[in-house]
Formats: C-alpha cells, sequence, structure tokens
C-alpha cells in the first residue's frame, strides 16, 4: 500500500531527475531496501525509535499532499487538514488497517497498476520515446525521493513491488516520455488526457483515495508504535497536530524531500547504532549517504 500511495508523489520527480534512468535509481532503492533489512533490526533505543516514527510521519505527511494534489488542488490547505484529521481519528475510534485489508487493497491497486500499464501502452505515444543522457547525480536523486516508497519490505514482497514500480514508470514513461512526465508533480494523471480517457477522472481519484488513506493510517500506526507512549490516544492526538501542521504547509515535492531524508537518515544511524558497519553495513551507509547528498546538494 505504501507504495501505491508513494509512487504518485514521487514518479514524476524521479523523472524529473533521471528521465529513463530512474529505473537505475528504482533499482538501487530497492537494492538499498534490502540490505538495510538485513543489518538493521527493530528499533532498540530512543535514537532509533524516534527516527523509525518520523520516516513514517514524513510518509504520511506525504501521503496527505498527494491526495491533496490530485483530488483537490484548489482547495490545499483545507483538503490537508481534513485528510490528516480523518486518519488520525480513526485509529483513535477504533480502525485499523488489519492483514485482510491489506490484502484486499493490495489487490485492488495491483489491479490498478495493471490498468494503467495496459492504457499507457494500448495507445501509442504522441511522440517517439526520447533516450535519456546517463547523469549520475540524476540517478541519485530519482533513488533517494523512490527509496521511501519501499519501507518496511523485503525479499519476495520487495522482489514484487520493485517489478511493479517498474512496470508503471516504464509504462508512464513509453506514453508520455521524461519531459513531459517530469512537468508536473501530477504528471501521471495527464495518461488520461493523452488516452483521450478524461471521463475516467472520477476512477483515477478514486484509485488515489484507497492508496492514500490506508497508508496514511498504517504509516501513523506504525508511529505511534514506535514511541509507545503511555497513552497511545494521546500519542495518536499529539502525532497528527504536528502531520498536521506539515501537510498544510508542505507542497508535495516538499514532502517528498522530507520523507527520503527521513528514511534515508533512519538507514544510516540504525546501522551506526546497531554496531553492524561490517562490509554490507559499510556499503548500506556508504549508498544511503550517497543518496542523501544527491537530495542535499543536486536538488
Amino acid at each position: 500500500m505504501l507504495l501505491g500511495a508513494g509512487i504518485l508523489g514521487a514518479l514524476a520527480m524521479a523523472a524529473s531527475a533521471a528521465g529513463w534512468w530512474l529505473l537505475a535509481g528504482m533499482a538501487v532503492a530497492a537494492a538499498l531496501t534490502e540490505s538495510a533489512s538485513r543489518v538493521v533490526g527493530e528499533p532498540d533505543s530512543a535514537i532509533t525509535s524516534g527516527l523509525r516514527a518520523s520516516s513514517r510521519l514524513a510518509l504520511l505527511v506525504l501521503f496527505a499532499t498527494v491526495f491533496v494534489s490530485y483530488a483537490a488542488p484548489p482547495y490545499r490547505v483545507p483538503a490537508a487538514v481534513g485528510f490528516t484529521v480523518l486518519v488520525t481519528v480513526a485509529p483513535v475510534t477504533g480502525v485499523r488497517v488489519n492483514r485482510t485489508w491489506r490484502r484486499w487493497l493490495t489487490g485492488v491497486l495491483l489491479v490498478a497498476a495493471t490498468a494503467f500499464v495496459a492504457l499507457c501502452v494500448a495507445i501509442p505515444p504522441a511522440s517517439s520515446p526520447e533516450a535519456t543522457a546517463f547523469a549520475p547525480a540524476g540517478v541519485l536523486l530519482s533513488a533517494a525521493v523512490l527509496f521511501p516508497l519501499f519501507a518496511g519490505l523485503r525479499g519476495g514482497r520487495l522482489a514484487v513491488a520493485a517489478v511493479v514500480a517498474a512496470a508503471v514508470a516504464s509504462a508512464a514513461l513509453y506514453q508520455l516520455g521524461p519531459v513531459r512526465l517530469g512537468l508536473s508533480p501530477t504528471a501521471p494523471q495527464e495518461v488520461l488526457a493523452a488516452a483521450d480517457a478524461a471521463a475516467l477522472r472520477g476512477v483515477f481519484v478514486a484509485v488515489v483515495v484507497l492508496a492514500t488513506v490506508p497508508a496514511a493510517v498504517l504509516a501513523l500506526d506504525e508511529a505511534v508504535e514506535a514511541v509507545a507512549p503511555g497513552s497511545r490516544i494521546r500519542g495518536l492526538l499529539a502525532l497528527g497536530a504536528v502531520v498536521t501542521l506539515l501537510a498544510a504547509v508542505l507542497s508535495m515535492v516538499g514532502a517528498l524531500f522530507l520523507a527520503a531524508a527521513a528514511a534515508l537518515l533512519e538507514v544510516i544511524v540504525g546501522v551506526v547504532l546497531a554496531s553492524r558497519v561490517r562490509p554490507l553495513g559499510a556499503a548500506t551507509v556508504v549508498v544511503a549517504s550517497a543518496l542523501l547528498a544527491g537530495l542535499v546538494f543536486v536538488a
């Protein structure tokens, strides 16, 4: 679910940075996720717990801005506040995204991704897909912004998620080209215009809602579990207030950068504090640091 919500926000930025080479950036992001899962365990200190909570809250902010950008762009601030309030109140009232719901929602999003790819491939692009020159800095930036999409995945689930993400990205690049795809943070919905399928706009918005709302509830739940407050309700309300403020002031691009930085910092500090800076751990820290540097200096 996190992948489905995140790719809507990260795809255009990755395309603007690296063009077709964003697929290489995606491979780097997936490889880093797998290596991090092998060397970073569950949070066992106040620092690692705080970083885990911060990265999940940053994802929640990203999902809120994705929802607003696609579903209610004219009402950015009230829509962002309404989204985060809804996501905060839902767990307080006992609403949880359990394993069964995750499976159903994942299935629906996979169907939507398949339909998106089929639509892109079925209609000839307006112009021939452009080649993109290799730019190491662009690949680093694309890998950095795509890294949060794979949060919490490993092994077979990570491999499936990477394949699905690569298929969606390739289809969008084929249909729109890297320049058009990178022009706007919400460029993926331009596929509907290219396919003369504006009538599907409502369906697209429904998919955005199904992707972002449950993913945001799950991210908030994981953030609360990481910090383990004495009162779960007070913890939810406190974290929800922070997220509401950030979602109201940040654009989708700003939220994407925040989520990427938080996720990379969680990996770097987690490896160091786990005292696992050996070959795989050292490589993980080096790659994560390079992506963080690309995020800071290239952007």
